[in-house]
């Protein structure tokens, strides 16, 4: 799967909420760094996190542009949605990911406003 097709792939099962499928795109050994939560190690911390932890409820994200080498990729785009309290929330965004034997092993977020 080239880098394109993986970042699909992972927003594609985020959005549609099916985080027990996040083994298919992330490897056991993951490390998530995102603004304002604590890091993020393991497939079983990353499926608790979106499934208990994240304060979004819905959304979707939109893909503007992903560059990569084979074992990075990087990711710009724009996400529309809703936190648990019903709040719109609307960033753009960018990733940075590291890949190990063809699933992403490191991803950082980067948000151009307070967490969401």
């Amino acid at each position: 799967m080239n880098g394109r097709a993986i970042v699909e792939k992972m927003f594609s099962i985020i959005d549609e909420r099916e985080f027990d499928r996040l083994n298919e795109v992330f490897h056991f050994e993951v490390i998530y760094q995102r603004p304002g939560y604590q890091e993020i190690e393991g497939l079983s911390d990353l499926i608790h996190f979106y499934k208990n932890v994240r304060i979004i409820t819905c959304g979707l994200h939109t893909i503007k542009e992903v560059i990569s080498d084979g074992a990075t990729i990087v990711c710009k785009g724009y996400f529309q949605g809703k936190s648990g309290k019903g709040e719109m929330l609307e960033t753009r965004f960018s990733d940075y990911y590291q890949l190990k034997d063809g699933k992403i092993s490191r991803r950082e977020t980067y948000f151009f406003q307070p967490h969401i």
